[in-house]
């Protein structure tokens, strides 16, 4: 156990209480004798400083720092100026969280069909792609030259690897199709992200990453699968849609190793670990739309450090849309943030939610109520965003309380008037109880108004 203090450098995000809306970037440097140490200081110059600390990178030892994220000289000419008990915040850059509206993705969507029975044949060979992707650069090494089976996937005695070329990789969702996995193996290499324990007790519901590859004979019947249609998912994953695709330059070993830092988010409130399913086409396209104002988050989840990018792009078919994402070129200086669930995370996952019902609601819902109602999903939102101000939370509160609002469409008696008059009349109700009145008495005025 170490009894002499160290140096231990940090990458965090500092907000002072009194300018919540800027943010700072930079290193957090400090002796200490080990990490609880260390945290306990930390709370020591939250409380001097007036100010929230977020760990972006984990503090480590200088030493251990210099050697994972390499060597950075301002932390140790800084460091030879700290005294014993300082912390001192050695500031990289700035964020301004009002004004986040330079889009750094840059996505591309395009419209395929699926594979209905085999493939179309084209100049003598099977088809593994739609044809828009076919020919389209995302996949342009998609191929037996650059990704053959005989070489990445078998001993080839003529096959060298060459590093430039693009690897693609997909990442399967084993909750969606446990079969899609095994038959993956055929083709290229394929494992779990999941490990030790969690590995054995999920088995097939894990999320497996594996490598794409096309035969000699030009076809990749693992990846014409996932565009095809069929009853049966072992002859086509078109309904199901078990997978995202990933291109990238690096090994198989060094993105699983990346992507593993997402598959748990921890979260420091309740210090609880939480799933990710970023590998769900729906969630990833969300997501990436989600932080595509934010460089920090954008470098953390493509893998950008020191001007390299572990993943080039991103590849997630929703429906009959195929959606492509890459980076436009971040902010010199761009940090990646920290790995966690953090509250920009947790505002994603209460904006995907709310969206994912509204989506239902339209869809599945007012459809059997209100058949010939044409309702924007920005209205229908608002709406729920009112519900959520009156305390309610559950989806069976709030799909009564838009369809009271459906009710009264064109109606002389407001929303608002009929809220009061029932909080006039009935005083405290809960969520339940409310939402049930506020639906009865707007379809009453609705029939008596027919």
């Amino acid at each position: 156990m170490t009894t002499e203090s160290q140096l231990w450098v940090g990458y965090y995000q500092l907000t002072y209480l009194k300018q919540p809306n800027v943010l700072y970037f930079g290193h957090l440097i400090g002796f200490a004798l080990n990490r609880d140490d260390f945290q306990q200081k930390i709370e020591t110059y939250k409380i001097q400083h007036q100010c929230k600390l977020s760990s972006q990178l984990a503090p480590l030892p200088a030493l251990t720092w210099f050697q994972r994220h390499g060597y950075q000289a301002q932390i140790f000419v800084q460091a030879q100026q700290l005294k014993t008990d300082e912390l001192r915040f050695l500031f990289v850059q700035e964020e301004n969280r009002t004004n986040h509206e330079t889009n750094y993705l840059i996505e591309e969507s395009l419209t395929v069909a699926p594979f209905i029975g085999r493939p179309p044949i084209k100049n003598g060979i099977f088809s593994y792609l739609p044809e828009k992707l076919a020919v389209h650069p995302f996949f342009a090494e998609l191929t037996s030259e650059h990704n053959p089976k005989e070489g990445l996937y078998y001993p080839h005695p003529d096959f060298t690897e060459n590093p430039q070329d693009w690897r693609y990789y997909a990442v399967i969702d084993g909750v969606k199709s446990f079969t899609i996995p095994q038959l993956s193996e055929h083709e290229g290499r394929t494992e779990s992200l999941y490990k030790g324990e969690l590995k054995d007790k999920m088995d097939s519901n894990a999320p497996f990453l594996a490598q794409l590859t096309v035969t000699d004979r030009e076809d990749s019947p693992f990846v014409e699968l996932l565009f095809t249609q069929a009853e049966q998912p072992w002859m086509g994953a078109w309904d199901c849609n078990p997978t995202i695709i990933i291109r990238s330059q690096q090994s198989f070993e060094t993105l699983a190793y990346h992507l593993r830092k997402f598959i748990h988010l921890y979260r420091e409130e309740n210090e609880k670990w939480y799933f990710f399913r970023f590998y769900d086409p729906i969630i990833l396209v969300a997501y990436l739309r989600y932080i595509a104002c934010s460089p920090a988050k954008l470098a953390s989840f493509f893998g950008v450090r020191e001007g390299e990018t572990m993943i080039d792009s991103f590849g997630a078919r929703i429906g009959n849309r195929f959606h492509i994402f890459s980076l436009k070129d971040l902010p010199q200086g761009t940090q990646p943030s920290a790995v966690g669930f953090d509250k920009e995370f947790q505002a994603f996952v209460e904006d995907y939610g709310q969206n994912q019902f509204a989506e239902n609601v339209l869809t599945d819902i007012l459809p059997q109520s209100f058949p010939d109602l044409i309702l924007s999903k920005e209205k229908l939102i608002s709406w729920i965003e009112q519900g959520n101000r009156l305390g309610m939370s559950s989806e069976g509160a709030l799909t009564l309380f838009v369809q009271a609002h459906c009710y009264l469409l064109n109606e002389t008696k407001t929303p608002q008037a009929l809220l009061a008059e029932i909080k006039n009349e009935y005083g405290n109700l809960s969520e339940a109880e409310l939402a049930k009145l506020f639906y009865l008495k707007a379809k009453a005025i609705k029939k008596e108004g027919e």
